[in-house]
């Protein structure tokens, strides 16, 4: 990005060199360059905000992931240190339902927490 800056100083320089006289370039193609040259720095501006705020959301999507994962760490101490009641409380919070079919195939179903942290579908 820093490229197309030093580009717009360098033709605009040239542009005063046309205005004295002493440049070989015509100011209508000086001035179309220097267009030309702003429109690529805003675009280029444009995509490092979209970038900027695609990382930012990225880092809150992290950042609430870990917070899972940390919730699940505590889930799984607390899950083995625990008696029974208490585990069964733990279990029922992480699944919502369980269906036994034909030939005891499972289909499980768990909290939406739960499913995203492990790609669960």
């Amino acid at each position: 990005m820093k490229k197309q800056p030093d580009s717009l100083g360098t033709l605009q320089g040239e542009v005063v060199k046309a205005i004295n006289g002493e440049s070989k370039f015509d100011s209508a193609l000086l001035n179309d360059l220097i267009r030309q040259t702003k429109e690529k720095i805003a675009t280029a501006t444009e995509e490092v905000h979209h970038y900027e705020s695609e990382l930012e959301n990225g880092q809150q999507h992290l950042s609430a992931i870990k917070t899972d994962y940390q919730r699940l760490i505590s889930w799984a101490e607390m899950f083995q240190d625990s008696n029974t009641e208490t585990q069964k409380m733990i279990v029922a919070y992480l699944i919502e339902s369980v269906k036994v079919n034909r030939g005891y195939e499972l289909d499980m179903k768990f909290n939406v927490a739960f499913e995203q942290f492990f790609n669960v579908a």
